[in-house]
């Protein structure tokens, strides 16, 4: 499985986000996040309006993000989930 993500990796199918920790404000290597280059393949794979909107939400905010030129992490503070953490510059 994880040679597969690589390859997709390789052809910018999909980006690997790193977890960040906030409090201690570092990089966690090792759990890291996945989001889609392009939402028509999430629509291919799952078709259907209605299905896990938030994530294509999610997955659309990160990419915009992407283009704006931030620098994005996965936040992780205690037992909480955020969904972005970016820098610039």
């Amino acid at each position: 499985m994880c040679e597969y993500i690589g390859y997709f990796k390789d052809t910018f199918l999909v980006h690997q986000v790193e977890r960040y920790n906030i409090r201690g404000k570092e990089t966690i290597f090792g759990n890291c996040k996945y989001y889609i280059n392009d939402l028509s393949f999430k629509n291919y794979l799952y078709p259907g309006f209605g299905y896990n909107i938030g994530y294509k939400l999610e997955n659309l905010v990160y990419l915009e993000l992407r283009i704006a030129g931030y620098d994005i992490y996965v936040g992780a503070m205690r037992d909480k989930k955020v969904d972005f953490v970016v820098k610039k510059g």
